[in-house]
């Protein structure tokens, strides 16, 4: 064996290695939602129990609609479509349902269907919205008034979904990417997730803003790939996004749960005050 060839296995096993290592790291990875310090899992009670008292009327999104539009020009019924060429039974999770009208929609479901609802205010108490969406009729038990924050907590939920959904919600919250990687954790092999754009201003680490790219590498990590055949123009628009400190309308399906989704992020620390880093903090009343 010459010099060269010694060197190049050298660097082959180096390389080998350090994804060895990195592969490593994100499987001692905890859930984001487990790391979160005192003090913003204090916000997230603080600002459900809010939720729960108060109608949200500042909230553009009542999910009074039969179906929700995602960027680029795709609805959660062409989603539903989609998965019948792959399963006779479809589960649903839509979480920030609202007031239900995409989980109550009689030309989406079946009768062996599942449609899942979390909501955090209880939209049974507005009689109006109640009549549109027939919530109270149709749902027998499908509708959750939690804290999607701390999804896993919530008991009833299935251990997985072929959709998980969400829609005016993730930037609502106190830490949304914790909540996506639940969320994200919740679609099974062959399902599809969706989530539309949100902005994130609180987590620190080597990067106060994470990037794009820190969602998108611990999505496809946890087994979750673009479906070109069904969306084309996806990997055209994510790849513009990377570097940004958002992320935009994202439908992507999960061809493999082996691994689970686990972001490389770390929640806000307890020394910041929460205002400084959380847009909703400051306006949450005094608990």
């Amino acid at each position: 064996m010459n010099y060269f060839e010694r060197i190049s296995i050298r660097r082959q096993t180096f390389t080998i290695a350090v994804i060895l290592i990195i592969m490593s790291e994100t499987l001692q990875l905890q859930p984001m939602h487990t790391r979160r310090p005192d003090q913003v899992n204090q916000s997230i009670d603080c600002a459900f129990r809010y939720l729960q008292s108060e109608f949200p009327s500042g909230y553009i999104h009542h999910g009074l609609g039969s179906s929700y539009e995602f960027m680029p020009a795709t609805s959660t019924f062409e989603l539903v479509v989609a998965l019948r060429r792959d399963f006779d039974e479809i589960s649903t999770l839509d979480v920030g349902a609202g007031a239900g009208g995409f989980i109550t929609n009689s030309g989406c479901w079946r009768d062996e269907d599942v449609a899942h609802g979390i909501s955090a205010y209880d939209y049974r108490k507005e009689m109006a919205m109640v009549e549109i969406t027939n919530l109270t009729r149709r749902l027998n038990g499908n509708y959750f008034v939690a804290n999607a924050e701390t999804m896993d907590e919530i008991p009833g939920l299935l251990p997985k979904y072929n959709l998980v959904v969400s829609r005016w919600m993730l930037r609502h919250l106190i830490e949304p990417i914790g909540t996506l990687e639940q969320m994200a954790n919740r679609v099974a092999v062959g399902g599809i997730l969706a989530f539309d754009r949100f902005r994130w201003r609180s987590y620190e680490g080597s990067d106060a803003e994470p990037k794009t790219e820190t969602i998108l590498d611990g999505l496809e990590a946890g087994g979750y790939c673009i479906d070109l055949d069904f969306q084309p123009g996806m990997q055209k628009v994510l790849e513009a996004t990377r570097d940004l400190t958002g992320v935009p309308d994202v439908i992507i399906r999960r061809t493999d749960d082996t691994n689970p989704v686990r972001f490389n992020i770390d929640p806000v620390s307890d020394e910041v005050p929460v205002g400084t880093f959380f847009p909703r903090a400051k306006y949450l009343p005094i608990c």
